[in-house]
């Protein structure tokens, strides 16, 4: 009889342990399946990020495309605006020459303007007064 308790004993103790030993195994496999969502949570997350991303990538690309050719044609139409007051300027140097006459024989300094656009002389650094001398 008393072997038998003894063994009832142990057979009891040995389900006592296998019980706990589930119950921990139990634990950490419902602790993984938590972690497991958490990472495809964030996975998907980050794969929404990613994506989002890439659509403002492609949409600013575009519009620095956009703003270029918007600098190109800017400067194409500086470059014909220079070129119109170029030709309106050679009109003006030709008409000045008419007015200011030929320039002294012997003499190989250009007139810039005529004396009385030196009366109102603008100050610059060389000639802070604004006085010609």
């Amino acid at each position: 009889m008393e072997e038998l308790a003894i063994e009832q004993h142990n057979i009891s103790r040995e389900t006592d342990e296998r019980q706990i030993m589930e119950r921990k195994i139990i634990t950490e496999v419902e602790h993984l399946q938590n972690e497991v969502e958490q990472a495809k949570r964030s996975a998907e997350l980050a794969s929404q990020c990613a994506e989002t991303l890439k659509l403002e990538v492609v949409s600013l690309e575009s519009a620095i495309v956009e703003k270029k050719l918007q600098v190109e044609r800017l400067v194409a139409d500086m470059k014909e605006a220079n070129l119109q007051s170029l030709a309106v300027a050679c009109q003006d140097e030709q008409v000045k020459s008419l007015f200011e006459g030929a320039h002294k024989p012997g003499s190989t300094r250009k007139m810039i303007g005529s004396p009385r656009q030196l009366e109102t002389a603008v100050p610059t650094s060389k000639n802070p007064h604004g006085v010609w001398v």
